[in-house]
């Protein structure tokens, strides 16, 4: 007994040792710069620049990330859709990791009432296009990377355009309309997918289409929309802060892990090649178990995206008569006007205390 534990302590000694010779390692290839040079004016013969050790060596001495892994997150292209709750704080830690780009879609302005829970606004921002002030928060965070802000929202028409241009997808939307979308065009396009929701107290997160034509697909999850009346949005049931930002750290870890381990230059997984199991992670802010994990199937035979068939979903297909809005049951917000040219209730009051001569139009047709 004294043996094994024996043996216990000294594995575990030398693990510290281990990681303390990885970092000193990283110094020492610092301090190394002038003798690497090679003779040429400007020549750098190590992979990554000097910058890049000082800023990401204390994740390049975990185990199995090393240099490779950093490689692998600096050539990568991640695409981040929407940029609130989910995606802020995920860009942010994606950003710190040193994603080498980084793209975010969303057609929102920022509103006084995001600021509890997306991170990467600011009061000072209000009325700006999110995906410039996320920009503007990213680039203070990590101006070493590049970013490509997208100011509008997906759709059929301009997602293969937007999509194809990068490795890997985070879905930080809140809308099932959207969700089905992005999954459709992540199939068709070959990149793997990671999905997060958060609505109060909870969360939920899983990994799509990994490796890309052998994994499930939202479609395989979800097969049919949720009741347009269960279909309920921040604005109306609310949202915890944290619980939002604890799945968008989450996707961003996600993200991270499947980087690292190269599965996204994986055009399409080989016949031969493991498929992981899919799971979904549960999260819940109030109960006793805060994290669970269940178990999902993988990819379902005859999937309307992903079952390859003669049947499946075509490019052609999604950006001419897919119709998203109708297939789910449930009409989005729709902002025909500009901020400018919109006006509340109390600034129609003020003008109506005024006296200011004006017309009024009352768009609501058919209400009670």
């Amino acid at each position: 007994m004294d043996t094994i534990e024996a043996l216990k302590t000294e594995i575990e000694e030398k693990e510290v040792e281990l990681v303390q010779l990885r970092a000193r390692l990283v110094e020492a290839e610092k301090l190394d710069v002038g003798n690497d040079r090679d003779g040429v004016e400007g020549e750098w013969k190590w992979p990554l620049e000097e910058r890049d050790y000082q800023r990401y060596s204390r994740q390049m001495i975990v185990p199995n990330f090393g240099l490779q892994g950093q490689l692998n997150i600096k050539h990568a292209k991640v695409l981040l859709v929407g940029a609130g709750g989910l995606g802020c704080p995920a860009a942010a830690y994606l950003a710190g990791a040193g994603v080498g780009t980084l793209g975010l879609v969303d057609g929102d302005a920022v509103e006084v009432s995001n600021l509890h829970r997306q991170v990467a606004h600011s009061t000072s921002r209000v009325g700006m296009m999110k995906v410039d002030s996320a920009v503007t928060y990213l680039k203070g965070l990590n101006p070493t990377i590049t970013y490509h802000a997208h100011a509008t929202h997906l759709t059929p028409q301009n997602a293969e355009e937007i999509v194809s241009q990068y490795d890997l997808v985070l879905d930080c939307t809140d809308h099932p309309t959207s969700r089905y979308l992005i999954s459709d065009i992540c199939v068709l396009l070959s990149k793997p997918l990671v999905s997060a929701s958060a609505f109060q107290t909870s969360g939920q997160l899983i990994v799509l289409n990994n490796p890309p034509g052998k994994g499930p697909c939202y479609r395989c999850v979800f097969p049919k929309p949720p009741p347009p009346e269960s279909v309920v949005g921040c604005g109306e049931g609310g949202i915890i802060g944290p619980v939002v930002g604890v799945m968008g750290v989450l996707q961003a870890l996600e993200a991270i892990k499947l980087l690292v381990r190269g599965d996204h230059l994986k055009s399409r997984a080989g016949d031969g090649e493991d498929v992981r199991q899919a799971g979904m992670l549960l999260f819940s802010a109030v109960g006793d178990v805060p994290f669970r994990t269940v178990r999902m199937r993988g990819k379902r035979k005859g999937c309307f995206a992903c079952a390859g068939d003669d049947s499946a979903l075509t490019l052609n297909e999604l950006k001419t008569s897919m119709d998203y809005i109708q297939f789910c049951g449930v009409n989005q917000p729709v902002k025909l006007l500009q901020p400018e040219e919109r006006i509340s209730v109390a600034e129609y009051e003020q003008i109506s205390r005024a006296n200011k001569t004006h017309l009024l139009l009352d768009s609501l047709y058919g209400s009670s």
